[in-house]
């Protein structure tokens, strides 16, 4: 078995979802290898175009597939904190 990785832009900030994440992490872990991959964010200006958003998103999703290998199955998921 493979495992698990995870790939995902930027970092948990804050300490709640970093004890969160922590814990889960740590039951998986007994069961299936697991890695937790971070790549980089881009920062972004609070009101920037669209096309400067989809730039961004491009650029943060090359890197997500850099981390990728050609024989990995992928599951997209999507989490914003943005209001």
């Amino acid at each position: 078995m493979k495992g698990i990785k995870i790939v995902c832009v930027g970092r948990v900030k804050e300490e709640f979802f970093k004890e969160g994440i922590g814990h889960y992490v740590k039951e998986i872990r007994k069961k299936y290898p697991m890695d937790i991959l971070e790549c980089p964010d881009e920062p972004t200006p609070d009101s920037c175009p669209e096309s400067v958003e989809r730039q961004i998103r491009d650029t943060e999703g090359e890197r997500i597939l850099n981390k990728i290998k050609d024989d990995e199955y992928v599951e997209i998921g999507r989490a914003s904190c943005r209001e």
